[in-house]
């Protein structure tokens, strides 16, 4: 009986190492080869399991050298030790990525992977979230709602050059939280563009009461001269911007020296104008007017904020 339990334990010890996991992008494995993760060292479309299993930390390319010769990244859901994943520049248009059994995932990123969505509702450790694109009119991740309800340790988050247009953190319990919401190069300019933050109380938020106090996001200011903006709301699939500033028309845009103002008096006062350059540094600001003279401007291009009553706009203007 003895040796029966013990040849059966063998088997199943056995069983149990040898257990593989598919991987059948060749391009994946081949990195998993190189760094001397996959064992058997060859590129035979599977590894072993307990390999997976070692690795707390995996980096894929960085930010210099892209992998974007990996168009899918099935098998990542093995790595279930993983404390951390970078994966820079991978293809993953039509496969995506599965995290659901990374749940100790503390840190990930995963810029310019032509993510279109990503469910990270179980890696509820998540402290850091990387999604970014280096540029806005290159081809990357295009995330437009990301659902972070789940994740009350996340701190930093990074969506660059995304077209978001909502983030969720309700059940947020950080005191200090940096949102990168940046769209460098937005084409067409608009100034209608608004980004949804969706929390528990949207009022302490926007006065940055309690636990928002010391909250940050780069990118879409009310104080700064980018062409969009951001709300904080309680239930963003019900939050819409409040007021339309389609209806201003600024002009004559190209000009050589003053710009004229058009908009409904009876729905709008303007309370302020800054002129600033491309680059965000404020040139010249001015109150209670509709024109604003630019003769003294080099030729070229200039962001115009205009201050309302009702909440505050950009638009593009050039210098002829």
């Amino acid at each position: 009986m003895k040796i029966y339990l013990t040849s059966l334990f063998i088997i199943f010890f056995l069983k149990g190492y040898t257990q593989t996991t598919l991987i059948p992008d060749s391009a994946f494995e081949q990195l998993l080869i190189t760094k001397g993760i996959d064992t058997d060292g060859l590129v035979n479309g599977q590894m072993l399991t307990a390999d997976a299993l070692t690795v707390t930390q995996l980096t894929l390319g960085s930010p210099q050298i892209y992998v974007n010769n990996i168009s899918n990244l099935t098998g990542i859901e093995a790595f279930t030790n993983l404390e951390k994943l970078e994966v820079y520049g991978a293809s993953l248009f039509n496969s995506g990525i599965r995290t659901i059994t990374l749940t100790k995932l503390n840190f990930l990123a995963l810029p310019d992977c032509h993510l279109l969505n990503i469910d990270l509702t179980q890696n509820i450790l998540l402290e850091e979230v990387y999604l970014s694109n280096s540029s806005f009119d290159v081809a990357g991740n295009s995330i437009t709602n990301l659902d972070l309800s789940n994740n009350p340790l996340v701190r930093v988050i990074g969506l660059k050059n995304n077209p978001i247009q909502s983030v969720n953190l309700k059940n947020s319990t950080q005191t200090n939280v940096l949102m990168d919401l940046d769209i460098e190069f937005m084409n067409p300019l608009t100034s209608n563009y608004t980004i949804c933050i969706e929390v528990d109380d949207e009022i302490a938020a926007a006065n940055k009461q309690g636990i928002y106090a010391n909250w940050q996001v780069i990118g879409p200011s009310a104080n700064s001269a980018d062409l969009f903006n951001y709300i904080y709301s309680e239930n963003c699939a019900l939050s819409k911007p409040e007021f339309d500033f389609s209806s201003f028309n600024v002009y004559p845009n190209p000009t050589t020296d003053v710009l004229q103002i058009d908009y409904d008096v009876n729905k709008f006062q303007i309370k302020k104008l800054q002129l600033f350059s491309i680059d965000g540094k404020k040139i010249k600001e001015i109150s209670n007017t509709s024109t604003l003279d630019i003769s003294f401007l080099n030729t070229g291009n200039y962001i115009l904020k205009i201050e309302t009553n009702k909440g505050s706009f950009s638009k593009l203007i050039i210098k002829k």
